[in-house]
């Protein structure tokens, strides 16, 4: 069994808990310092399976980008792109959450700061699998979809 094989699995995990990080800073907005531990945790989880899901994704697509259409591979390019800045999103809502957690004062700002990147994070996790969508449901014929599941 290929690794390409899990990455269908793990890309949804990062979109479930950029929504989850989203609703616990919202919830606990005015206990942020009390309920670090899991803020945290919940930051750090989506920066972790952001990771897998991008690198289950680079060795799936090493699979078959070479044989992809020209519109197939545009499409390969933007899902790429997308997952990229899943990661670096990911890592600066991770910072912010720390820093909206430890903060005493401005923490008004750092509240702001951690939601707004939040935010930001999901919508970019949300392109990114929208246009992953798009190269398996537009693009990826039966050959090449048996190739990437190693079936």
């Amino acid at each position: 069994m290929r690794a390409a094989f899990f990455h269908p699995l793990l890309v949804h995990f990062p979109i479930v808990l950029s929504l989850l990080s989203i609703l616990a800073l919202v919830w606990w907005r005015n206990q942020l310092q009390e309920q670090r531990t899991p803020l945290l945790f919940l930051s750090l989880s989506v920066l972790i399976s952001s990771l897998f899901a991008f690198y289950s994704g680079s060795w799936s697509g090493d699979l078959i980008v070479e044989r992809l259409s020209p519109e197939a591979s545009e499409s390969y390019s933007w899902h790429y792109l997308w997952g990229r800045l899943s990661l670096f999103t990911s890592v600066v809502t991770a910072i912010l959450v720390l820093f909206a957690t430890l903060a005493t004062k401005k923490r008004e700002i750092f509240f702001w700061s951690a939601l707004i990147s939040a935010l930001t994070l999901t919508t970019v996790i949300l392109l990114a699998a929208t246009s992953g969508g798009e190269l398996v449901h537009t693009h990826l014929t039966p050959r090449l979809f048996h190739t990437l599941m190693g079936v």
